[in-house]
């Protein structure tokens, strides 16, 4: 039996919830994935809250190999639903989270993430410097989108193919 449309709006607010609450976890995993990987320290430091997120966490070192394979350890991230009109936050509580997505004015022993790439090798997908900005770019293949796509049409909204 057809629903009244008094009855969409809430129907809909509900499966944007769910769907935007899905798209955290998706979007933590393809962070691990990009980013640098010396340690697991940061890859299980990205979490999602509905409060901005400070980078505070110490470094634990993890003695990984350098040839580590691309599929990381994945933290164990559990959904978070709120209401539409409360922000979700997506963020690395490692304390040098600004050095590790390349922040210009982040500088680990005086250099940036891409500084340390000149001598060292870098972790991060490709060996980009900036793998945080690739990922979040403001355009429509971005990969960031691509994530928010999967999870809402994990929820049954239809992607438009243009």
């Amino acid at each position: 039996m057809a629903k009244p449309l008094e009855a969409l709006v809430p129907d809909l607010k509900r499966a944007i919830e769910f769907a935007r609450a899905d798209a955290g976890p998706v979007i933590i995993r393809s962070l691990v994935e990009d980013g640098p990987w010396w340690t697991s320290n940061f890859g299980a430091s990205w979490e999602l809250s509905g409060q901005p997120l400070r980078p505070t966490r110490e470094r634990k070192e993890s003695p990984w190999a350098e040839d580590m394979p691309r599929s990381k350890s994945q933290p164990n991230v559990v959904a978070l639903r709120l209401p539409l009109n409360s922000p979700l936050y997506i963020g690395n509580v490692a304390a040098y989270a600004g050095f590790a997505v390349n922040n210009p004015d982040a500088k680990l022993r005086g250099d940036t993430y891409a500084d340390h790439g000149k001598k060292y090798k870098l972790t991060a997908v490709n060996r980009n410097p900036k793998w945080f900005n690739v990922y979040t770019a403001h355009d429509e293949n971005a990969e960031i989108i691509r994530d928010l796509t999967k999870a809402f049409v994990g929820r049954g909204f239809r992607s438009r193919t243009v």
